[in-house]
């Protein structure tokens, strides 16, 4: 099952990625984005927390069924040292500040630049689904192209999120900058 996910995160040489809204999100799509953001979560350091114990909290803002997939995915699951995960479906924009990770669902377009202004320069891995996301200062974009779904990042907000990239991570992305 890793090899396909990793199949499916390589780059592709070239092409233009459609727009998001002409898209159809397909629910094989949502069950690989979820896939991936427990993936991504392998290949990011994190500040160490105060307690080495303490829950690894992943927040989804917006209704998607990648909250569903996700649910399945960490369920039982630990991060690095033994610590759990636990998903939250959050209910404002501040409730992000209580998590390592947000995924934003498509659609959230007022709540995602809220959003982004309070965890820009925080440890808070932000994931979304739109084609301003990063612009907006996000740090993972997925998007679908040649029928597979990639993943872009936000090579300048990186070094001020506080959170380490693996070059092996970075490598399967595409790097996006706003120069």
């Amino acid at each position: 099952m890793q090899s396909s996910i990793y199949a499916a995160l390589k780059p592709t040489a070239g092409g233009t990625k459609p727009s998001s809204e002409t898209q159809q999100i397909t629910a094989e799509e949502e069950k690989l984005q979820a896939l991936y953001i427990w993936q991504f979560l392998q290949f990011i350091e994190f500040p160490t927390p105060a307690n080495p114990q303490e829950t690894f909290v992943i927040g989804v803002l917006g209704t998607t069924r990648v909250e569903n997939y996700l649910q399945e995915t960490v369920r039982q699951k630990q991060l690095g040292e033994g610590r759990n995960v636990e998903l939250r479906r959050l209910a404002s924009v501040d409730d992000a500040l209580r998590c390592n990770a947000v995924f934003i669902a498509p659609g959230e377009t007022i709540r995602t630049t809220q959003l982004l202004a309070k965890t820009r320069n925080k440890p808070i891995l932000t994931i979304g689904r739109d084609d301003a996301f990063l612009d907006k200062g996000g740090l993972i974009n997925f998007y679908v192209e040649s029928a597979k779904v990639r993943f872009e990042y936000n090579a300048e907000e990186i070094p001020f999120s506080k959170l380490r990239f693996s070059s092996k991570l970075l490598r399967l992305g595409k790097s996006v900058s706003k120069k």
